[in-house]
């Protein structure tokens, strides 16, 4: 439940940030090109934002009692991890995860742009 709550919050927020800061310095228009930069770089911020927590999640489920490599708790991955693997290792995958989300980003908001275009939902442009 974490890892999405802090993936999903990172996406909405940095979309709708972004888009703003974009709209209103002029740099891009409000069309499917903004749409499409932003939903992308909305993609990478979660992924980075993710990532930490989907790594130790990992971790803490693919560990074995039985076999003694077993976390004792959240913190102790933590720390095992950063002192045995460095600060890389909580980006591990990051590539792959980073192309999922950015996809499905690009796809959900641009939808969202189109369907609140679509019925009116867009809010008035100052």
């Amino acid at each position: 439940m974490c890892i999405r709550d802090s993936i999903n919050s990172a996406e909405l927020a940095t979309y709708d940030h972004t888009k703003h800061i974009i709209l209103e310095k002029g740099i891009l228009r409000d069309n499917i090109v903004c749409h499409f930069v932003v939903s992308a770089w909305a993609g990478f911020v979660a992924t980075v934002v993710g990532s930490p927590v989907d790594v130790i999640k990992t971790r803490i489920m693919k560990g074995d009692k039985t076999k003694g490599d077993a976390y004792k708790n959240v913190f102790d991955c933590i720390y095992k991890t950063y002192t045995q693997e460095g600060f890389k290792a909580f980006y591990s995958g990051f590539v792959s995860n980073a192309s999922r989300i950015i996809s499905w980003n690009i796809v959900m908001f641009m939808a969202r742009e189109q369907l609140q275009e679509a019925f009116g939902l867009k809010k008035p442009k100052h």
